[in-house]
């Protein structure tokens, strides 16, 4: 049975922030992005695919308790955000985490302070699933997770990563004293000398500002990524980049 008018009006407007906000539903496409989701046992409202798609993949969507609703190419182009459709679409919940302190203290957390990239955003989410870092603190007025980009990005990593937005000075000032806070800055301290230990909250900023002022006041300890020597680096690394080479270098010594 084809899609109706409304069925295609709904879903092209999950790619509005607000309708994904009110309908607490975001969008997921492609193989790769939807089958980590469902293996990783996401809460998926619904799923729109083509008849290739369906069957190469029957028996994982045998697990599934989903519906699932068979397209056309045709109709999947008018509902992907993608310029070349891929095969599958997934209606997927947004989840709501709650801050477990005993688990933070455990282990090591990201937190983001305005980052504003979907792209930086979804690779750092990516990284931390790689790490096995489970949770990344964002800041209001961070990019939100569940854009369209940032999906892709982040590729299924969104499953394995609970992204939690929350006022930054808060969480910091609540964590203060429990767990060091180390925060990403031009003029800190060689990432490569500090003992980074196996817990703590790992604080960046965006490309652009940097951590906010408000931010940085509650961060112990500033440390940075130094340039090769003689070279005249660039004002400063992106977020994502930063992340993966601080990430790389403490799991290399302490085995996050």
């Amino acid at each position: 049975m084809p899609l109706s008018t409304q069925q295609i009006k709904f879903i092209k407007a999950l790619m509005q922030k607000k309708q994904r906000q009110e309908n607490k539903l975001f969008v997921a496409e492609g193989p790769k992005v939807v089958g980590d989701f469902m293996r990783q046992r996401f809460p998926i409202q619904s799923l729109y695919a083509t008849a290739t798609y369906i069957s190469e993949n029957e028996n994982l969507l045998k697990t599934q308790t989903f519906p699932v609703t068979e397209i056309s190419e045709k109709e999947l182009d008018r509902i992907s955000t993608l310029t070349t459709p891929n095969k599958v679409l997934a209606l997927c919940h947004i989840p709501e985490y709650e801050i477990n302190e005993q688990e933070i203290l455990n282990r090591w957390s990201l937190a983001l302070d305005g980052i504003n990239d979907p792209g930086n955003m979804g690779t750092i989410i990516r990284m931390a699933h790689w790490f096995n870092i489970r949770y990344a603190f964002c800041s209001p007025d961070c990019v939100e997770a569940y854009n369209p980009k940032t999906v892709q990005a982040a590729m299924g990593s969104l499953a394995a990563v609970k992204v939690i937005y929350t006022p930054m000075d808060a969480l910091l000032n609540r964590m203060a004293g429990k767990i060091p806070i180390f925060g990403t800055f031009l003029n800190g301290q060689n990432c490569y000398d500090v003992d980074a230990g196996k817990n703590g909250l790992l604080v960046f900023g965006s490309e652009a500002h940097g951590i906010s002022p408000k931010v940085a006041s509650c961060i112990d300890r500033r440390i940075s990524i130094p340039p090769a020597e003689g070279q005249i680096p660039p004002d400063s690394l992106n977020a994502a980049v930063s992340c993966g080479i601080i990430l790389a270098e403490w799991h290399r010594r302490n085995r996050l």
